[in-house]
């Protein structure tokens, strides 16, 4: 146009634009340059079950950054911060991982299209950092009775109530729970402590990965409840005493073969 009609007002305001245009493609592009992620890290990981990883994000400079995205690679959801100058946050991020065993922490996505939104800068993290991914929790909820401890306990079981706010979660009756979805708790003369007693030759009727899921479920179950619990596998055994004995027994369980 401005060739056309001679018009030098076309000229500037075309420069303008332009100028205009690189100036907030900059800024887009420092917005992620100036970011720089510190670590990548999450703790116990469950397949198949939704988990939170958790991204430390330092801002490099002395200005504010704002509506810096982080999500996970070839993920849609995503989680929005901003950052004042020179602040370290640490970002929680929901991510489901896939079969048990062997893996590794996902590449991780910062990118923004601030402050115009017309141009969107990002840069990926890649941490190639092995974790073991633990049998997903599926399977019955109610503790196995049979096998030669499963009995064990110490006290005797009193009445079932309804559930009333300060009850403690350690008495909480899973069997009703699963069942109707009515929380109730037990009541117990003396000592409630239960020995939960977990047999890989109780679960014959179920295939391997079935079995793995269930011990991973009724290992995680007494643990949130504080019942003391003994596995015995076809050649190990542990037990919820032993050092570490809730990692190394659902670790033995992620690598099974």
């Amino acid at each position: 146009m401005g060739m056309a009609y001679g018009n030098n007002l076309v000229y500037v305001v075309c420069f303008y634009l332009t100028t205009m245009g690189l100036a907030l493609a900059k800024i887009t592009n420092d917005h992620v340059d100036k970011v720089r992620i510190e670590n990548i890290f999450t703790k116990e990981v469950f397949a198949e079950t939704q988990q939170l990883l958790f991204v430390s994000i330092q801002n490099t400079t002395k200005n504010y950054l704002k509506r810096i995205e982080i999500k996970i690679a070839k993920e849609k959801q995503s989680v929005f911060i901003d950052l004042k100058p020179e602040e370290l946050q640490t970002v929680e991020i929901l991510w489901t991982p896939g079969k048990r065993g062997h893996g590794i922490i996902p590449n991780i996505v910062l990118q923004s299209s601030y402050p115009a939104d017309l141009f969107r800068a990002w840069k990926v993290f890649k941490k190639k950092q092995e974790i073991i991914v633990y049998p997903a929790r599926n399977g019955s909820r109610e503790f196995p009775q049979s096998g030669s401890n499963s009995q064990d306990s110490i006290g005797i079981l009193k009445e079932i109530k309804d559930y009333q706010p300060g009850d403690s979660p350690k008495r909480i009756h899973w069997r009703s729970l699963a069942k109707s979805g009515q929380v109730r708790t037990l009541v117990y003369e003396g000592n409630e402590a239960q020995l939960c007693y977990f047999d890989w030759q109780q679960l014959q009727h179920l295939d391997t990965e079935k079995k793995l899921e269930q011990l991973s479920l009724w290992i995680s179950m007494a643990e949130s409840i504080g019942f003391p619990w003994h596995l015995k596998l076809t050649h190990s055994e542990y037990k919820s005493e032993d050092v570490n004995g809730v990692k190394l027994a659902l670790t033995e369980l992620a690598k099974w073969k």
